[in-house]
C-alpha cells in the first residue's frame, strides 16, 4: 500500500471520528434545549416590587437531574463544591446573572435581587438524599434550604462576592455567609448571615426551624410521651457554630448598616411583653417588612406604611 492510500484513510477516519464528535454534539445541544418554557421571577428591592423573565429548558434540567450528587457522609463538601462550580451549567445559567445585572449596574443591589428572588423561591422536597444543581433548583422555582442556599451562593460568586455557605449540623440547616465587616458578621466568622428559606433581612438569624429531632423520633416511631426532656418543642433557633464551606472569594458586602439595624429591631417592635404594639412602632415594624419585601400573615405590605400616599 502506497503513501497515498495510507494518507487517504487516515484523512477518511478522522472525517467519520469528526462526523460522529459534531453529530454528538449536535444532538446533545438539541437535546439539552429542549422544551423552552418562560419563567417569571418576582422580587422587592427598597420597597418596590419588580421581575425577571427568562427562557428555561427542560432538557437542560432533565440533563442536570439525572447526575449522581448523593450526599455521602464525609464527602458532602465534595458534592456541594461540584453542584456549584460544574461549567457546564455555565452557559444555560447566563440568562438569570445577565437579567440581574440588566436591573442594576450597582453590585450590591445586584446582589440583594438575587438574595430576595431566592428567598421568595418555593420549599420543595424532591430527593432528601440528593443535591439539585442550581438550574435545577431555578427550573423548579424551589428547592429545601441547602438546594437555595446552593443557587443563592452560585449567584453571589458570579456577581462577584466572596461567599460561603453555612451549615448547621445540629439543627439540619443550611444558610448562605456573604464577607463583611467584622461588625455586621455572625459568630465572628467574618461572613453576615443570609437566609434563604424565606424572605428575611440580611444579617437576620432570630428565625424557628423544625426541630430535626422530631422527625428523627417519628421516623423510629417513638411516641411523644417518650421523647427525651428538652426535645418536645417543635421548632429551634440556630444555636451551634456554622461549618463554613468556601465557595468564592471575592468583594465584600459592607453597606449593611441599616440591615444590621433593622434586624435587630425587627422582632423588638412587633411584640412587647404585654401583648400590645404602639402605634408608633406598628408602623415601623411594617415600614420594614415592606422595604424588605418581608412576608408576614397573609401577604406582602405593597404601600409604604410610613408614607402611604407615594409608594
Amino acid at each position: 500500500m502506497g503513501l497515498k492510500q495510507i494518507l487517504l484513510i487516515i484523512c477518511v477516519v478522522l472525517l467519520v471520528i469528526t462526523g460522529c464528535v459534531l453529530g454528538g454534539f449536535t444532538q446533545k445541544t438539541t437535546d439539552m434545549t429542549s422544551d423552552p418554557v418562560n419563567y417569571t421571577f418576582k422580587y422587592i428591592l427598597y420597597g418596590h416590587p419588580d421581575e425577571i423573565n427568562i427562557t428555561l429548558y427542560k432538557g437542560v434540567y432533565i440533563y442536570f437531574s439525572k447526575r449522581d450528587t448523593q450526599l455521602y457522609v464525609g464527602y458532602e463538601k465534595d458534592t456541594y463544591t461540584e453542584v456549584i462550580t460544574n461549567p457546564e451549567q455555565e452557559y444555560y445559567m447566563k440568562n438569570i446573572l445577565d437579567a440581574i445585572k440588566a436591573k442594576s449596574n450597582n453590585t450590591e443591589d445586584q446582589a440583594r435581587i438575587a438574595i430576595n428572588l431566592v428567598q421568595r423561591m418555593n420549599y420543595t422536597v424532591e430527593d432528601e438524599y440528593r443535591v439539585a444543581y442550581p438550574y435545577e433548583v431555578l427550573y423548579r422555582n424551589g428547592g429545601v434550604c441547602s438546594e437555595r442556599s446552593i443557587l443563592l451562593a452560585y449567584l453571589l460568586k458570579n456577581i462577584g462576592y466572596d461567599t460561603v455557605l453555612m451549615g448547621f449540623r445540629n439543627e439540619n440547616h443550611m444558610a448562605v455567609g456573604i464577607k463583611t465587616k467584622p461588625v455586621y458578621t455572625y459568630k465572628n466568622t467574618g461572613y453576615a448571615f443570609i437566609e434563604t428559606t424565606n424572605t428575611n433581612i440580611i444579617t437576620y438569624s432570630d428565625g424557628s426551624y423544625p426541630n430535626p429531632k422530631l422527625e428523627l423520633y417519628a421516623e423510629q416511631n417513638i411516641p411523644p410521651e417518650d421523647y427525651p426532656e428538652g426535645y418536645a418543642n417543635t421548632t429551634v433557633k440556630l444555636e451551634s457554630t456554622p461549618e463554613l464551606i468556601p465557595v468564592s472569594s471575592g468583594m465584600e458586602f459592607n453597606n449593611l448598616s441599616k440591615d444590621y439595624a433593622d434586624a435587630w429591631n425587627y422582632t423588638d417592635l412587633g411584640s412587647t411583653p404585654n401583648g400590645t404594639v404602639s402605634p408608633s412602632n406598628y408602623n415601623q415594624w411594617q415600614f420594614i417588612n415592606w422595604y424588605y419585601g418581608l412576608h408576614y400573615g397573609d401577604g406582602f405590605i405593597t404601600y409604604n406604611p410610613l408614607n402611604p400616599i407615594t409608594t
